[in-house]
């Protein structure tokens, strides 16, 4: 998923500097710091995970990501749900237009090796973890003259087709500034309300992985959860999935989610001040 940053960085899988954050070089801190860094970031959220809290939810989103996380992400979901942690009413997955980088096809290409885009790893590795056919859906498709970042998609699979009996809808969300930029993950937020149409309360888990669970949550309250007046309840995966194939859970990951963390948490703030 295009992951918002500071104001001027590039969205995606890429850092405020331009480099992919599996490709990030650990820092110069000692042992004993580094060991620290990870100790303190778990203190804040970033490393142990914790199930939901509330079983019984209307919705659960699916966040696309780098590398594995398009498979490992809706495998957590599928567990939790066999394991009768959540029942949920419906799937949504929130893929977005990013084209799949080089640097993680040695992931990517383990469980979607034909795909070009983000969206196309995430119904592939939902594909594979709730055992649904992605051709066997009904789809919308929108394609804008002007720019292919206006463009969406929504497929619909039927509960009789998913190997947990519960209807799952595929998003690919339009860019508010199409001009500009690729579509944002506050972007992805108002198109799923919008377009399902959701009620006032409406109850969502979001599922991403463990390490952007505070971030994520952060953005998801003030993109969706607050203008929305929606419940917003967000878990990650376990970091003992991470493989060597996915990465990106050293010190110098949880650094920069830390910042991360602490700018979104700015900006919901910024946006309530504004409000009040």
């Amino acid at each position: 998923m295009a992951r918002e940053r500071a104001a001027g960085s590039l969205p995606g899988s890429q850092d405020a500097g331009g480099s992919a954050r599996w490709e990030i070089e650990e820092t110069s801190l000692s042992k004993d710091d580094e060991a620290r860094v990870v100790d303190l970031a778990d203190q804040l959220g970033l490393v142990s995970n914790a199930p939901p809290r509330r079983r019984d939810i209307d919705f659960l989103l699916i966040l696309g990501g780098a590398r594995l996380s398009n498979l490992l992400r809706p495998q957590y979901a599928a567990e939790l749900i066999q394991a009768s942690a959540v029942a949920p009413k419906h799937i949504v997955l929130l893929g977005g237009s990013r084209p799949v980088m080089e640097t993680e096809r040695d992931a990517t290409d383990s469980y979607a090796p034909r795909a070009n885009t983000e969206f196309d790893l995430l119904t592939q590795g939902a594909a594979t973890a709730f055992n649904f056919d992605t051709s066997a859906r009904d789809e919308e498709v929108h394609t804008d003259e002007e720019s292919s970042n206006a463009n969406w998609q929504v497929w619909r699979f039927g509960p009789e087709s998913t190997g947990l009996d519960i209807p799952i809808s595929a998003i690919e969300a339009p860019s508010s500034e199409p001009l500009t930029r690729r579509a944002t993950s506050a972007d992805s937020y108002e198109f799923f309300a919008e377009h399902l149409h959701l009620p006032t309360g409406t109850a969502c888990l979001l599922v991403t992985s463990q390490i952007y669970v505070p971030y994520q949550h952060l953005e998801g309250v003030r993109s969706l959860a607050v203008p929305f007046e929606l419940e917003l309840e967000t878990v990650g995966f376990p970091p003992h999935w991470q493989a060597d194939l996915q990465g990106m859970q050293g010190p110098v990951n949880y650094l920069q989610e830390t910042r991360s963390t602490i700018l979104a948490a700015r900006r919901l703030y910024t946006q309530r001040l504004s409000t009040v």
